[in-house]
């Protein structure tokens, strides 16, 4: 079972930071092409939401990973988003999610 959930939170890490990212961009282009004040006003709330959970995803991701490595040092884990997005298998970086 810790396995499966372990695929399913590495699956969506990469897919909950693209959302994000895509609500930013969105942001920018409703931003861009704003035709008065209560849709800069949206336009801005979507980028502002949009870094928002971008910051969110980095800490909760930067946190789990911290305390992987502070209480399983040596653990030898499946590979995670990091080494997926570094182009390959990296064994010194395992995934910040499985304990």
């Amino acid at each position: 079972m810790s396995s499966g959930l372990v695929a399913v939170a590495n699956a969506l890490v990469p897919l909950l930071f693209g959302l994000a990212v895509l609500g930013f961009m969105w942001g920018v282009i409703k931003y861009v092409f704003a035709a008065g004040p209560e849709k800069l006003d949206e336009a801005r709330n979507y980028m502002i939401f949009g870094i928002i959970g971008i910051a969110v995803m980095l800490a909760a991701w930067a946190l789990a990973l911290f305390v992987k490595n502070s209480f399983f040092p040596q653990s030898n884990l499946p590979e995670n988003v990091v080494g997926m997005l570094s182009g390959g298998p990296n064994k010194d970086i395992h995934s910040p999610i499985a304990f």
